[in-house]
């Protein structure tokens, strides 16, 4: 079962690397992390909350469940301690899912498309859940250059994979 163990790994590093980014967004004034900036999303709150809410919705995708709502439309995300404890708790749901799978049911076709509503698009399983890592590199690269500009530059031992690879033996 190398690609599942090889899946598990990225989605820890996946929450490894967000748990560097997240403590450094906790670091910035209200104003810079609420006011409108040139970043996706609008803000670094909204950024943040949109790269939780596409780790849950993207599980729900893969079970085949519906995810036509914004994660926060289902659950109270007013501020940063409150992402915290929704993504851990999104982190166990996710690990345990993944665990749960065999190697065929990381082969079965999942349509994405409908379950937002929306026409027909399909991958598969494994394909989607890795798309969340891709997802959240994308976005930790472009907070990692706003937070850079606030003044709380992230080190890049902290989000690099084989920094992960090493530290976790």
């Amino acid at each position: 079962m190398i690609a599942k163990e090889i899946l598990v790994s990225f989605l820890e590093y996946n929450y490894w690397a967000n748990e560097h980014v997240l403590q450094q967004v906790e670091q910035l004034t209200p104003d810079q992390l609420r006011d409108k900036t040139k970043i996706s999303h609008g803000t670094a709150f909204d950024l943040v909350r949109h790269m939780l809410d596409t780790e849950w919705s993207w599980r729900l995708f893969a079970r085949g469940e519906a995810g036509q709502k914004y994660l926060w439309e289902v659950e109270d995300i007013p501020d940063l301690p409150a992402i915290r404890l929704v993504w851990m708790a999104e982190r166990v749901r996710m690990l345990d899912y993944v665990r749960s799978l065999s190697e065929a049911e990381l082969e079965r076709v999942a349509d994405y498309g409908t379950a937002q509503g929306g026409q027909p698009h399909y991958s598969k399983v494994w394909q989607i859940l890795l798309h969340v890592v891709n997802h959240s590199t994308h976005h930790r690269s472009e907070l990692g250059r706003f937070l850079e500009d606030c003044g709380h530059p992230i080190n890049e031992q902290d989000v690099d994979f084989t920094s992960f690879i090493e530290r976790m033996g």
